[in-house]
């Protein structure tokens, strides 16, 4: 099965929105957009690729989140289509306005699972 394989390099020290990041939303993207995306961050912005590397090659159906912390917030969010497999725990709103696909989790969630 091919997949594209976000592993954190190292946990953050702030909480960081993972909104979007979701297999339907970087299927059409090139994995130097990947890397440049911006996630949510209270103080400031933080690109997706100084936070994670990435293994694998994008356009496919299947993400997965290797090594995540308590830290990442939304993950799934919004998602729509595709795979997300996530190895660790997550902080809160997992899964939040998911209308499709499927959402694996190896590990724990924080509040507000949808």
């Amino acid at each position: 099965m091919s997949k594209l394989t976000l592993r954190l390099a190292h946990a953050p020290d702030f909480d960081v929105d993972l909104s979007g990041v979701t297999p339907d939303a970087l299927k059409l993207l090139r994995l130097n957009e990947i890397k440049r995306l911006r996630l949510g961050h209270a103080q400031r912005g933080v690109a997706l690729g100084e936070l994670f590397e990435l293994d694998g090659e994008p356009g496919t159906d299947v993400l997965a989140i290797e090594g995540a912390s308590e830290r990442l917030q939304h993950v799934g969010a919004g998602m729509t289509a595709g795979e997300l497999h996530v190895s660790g725990d997550c902080g809160a709103w997992l899964g939040r306005d998911m209308r499709g696909g499927r959402l694996l989790l190896r590990g724990n969630a924080g509040d507000g699972v949808d």
